[in-house]
């Protein structure tokens, strides 16, 4: 049975005996040029190889074949596309992730969304926060309760203010950072400022913001930090004055990224459903 794979307009086309059988769609996300996202149904892929795998059994045993390697799809889409191929995937599809692993895939993001109450808050989070009043003095004394790096007051900016751009700046930077090893940030400052929620609360000293939460509602869109042993205390500031408007509050926090996962720790949460990266990268194309 002879197979091939063609290039088409949404992706690449995989055919046996000339019809097509399966496909593999193709996007590039403006916010990060550098991979190549795939879409695909893997029962279809699967099928498609195995008839590639008899192909190739048939064409070892002439002469003219041995030693010929077995067609490596991924490899071929990824040279042919010029980047590394990623793939989004939910922790719950384990079969997919297993046949991401076995051609060459690795894991290296994991998401989670979280949404949750006041009363999801740990139970030492709610003293130091029932002590404080949020603002890092005792209601009683007037004095400090918090160490030094937890006495964190915030600031509330909108956009078109210095402020707001300061926090977007920072925001720029950190996501860049955090996003680079895995697929980095290819859009200009201009352009991230643009599609950021209008609202954002800060912290900082001499004049430089140290900490910022980008909101939206009762969404905590995006977090950074220039010192993270004061973004717990920022963070915990800034989730309680969103519960004084919500009765609950939305966030996405990646495991590699130290800000987001501060935020998600403040709450007791089981474990559950998270969205992961897949990467396949070509040696001498990275």
């Amino acid at each position: 049975m002879e197979t091939n794979i063609v290039k088409c307009d949404e992706g690449y086309q995989l055919e046996l005996q000339g019809q097509p059988v399966a496909k593999i769609s193709t996007e590039r996300n403006p916010y990060h040029l550098q991979n190549c996202y795939l879409k695909f149904d893997q029962a279809e892929l699967t099928a498609w190889e195995k008839a590639c795998q008899a192909q190739h059994e048939q064409h070892a045993q002439h002469a003219q074949h041995e030693g010929e390697e077995l067609f490596d799809l991924f490899r071929y889409i990824a040279t042919a596309e010029n980047s590394p191929l990623q793939v989004m995937l939910s922790s719950r599809e384990k079969e997919k992730a297993e046949f991401l692993a076995a051609h060459g895939f690795k894991k290296l993001r994991m998401c989670y969304e979280v949404s949750v109450k006041q009363s999801d808050l740990k139970p030492e989070v709610i003293c130091r926060s029932e002590r404080t009043g949020g603002t890092g003095r005792t209601r009683e004394t007037g004095r400090n309760e918090r160490t030094e790096g937890e006495c964190v007051s915030i600031k509330r900016a909108i956009a078109g203010e210095a402020a707001y751009a300061a926090c977007g700046e920072l925001l720029y930077e950190y996501y860049r950072a955090t996003h680079a090893p895995i697929s980095p940030l290819t859009v200009s400052l201009e352009q991230f400022l643009e599609d950021l929620p209008i609202e954002v609360f800060y912290s900082g000293t001499n004049g430089q913001v140290s900490q910022a939460a980008f909101v939206e509602e009762n969404e905590i869109a995006y977090v950074c930090s220039r010192d993270m042993d004061k973004f717990t205390a920022f963070a915990q500031n800034v989730v309680d004055k969103l519960f004084k408007s919500y009765q609950s509050i939305f966030f996405e926090a990646d495991d590699v990224d130290p800000a987001g996962m501060a935020l998600k720790g403040l709450f007791a949460v089981a474990e559950q459903e998270t969205f992961d990266t897949w990467v396949y990268r070509v040696a001498k194309l990275n």
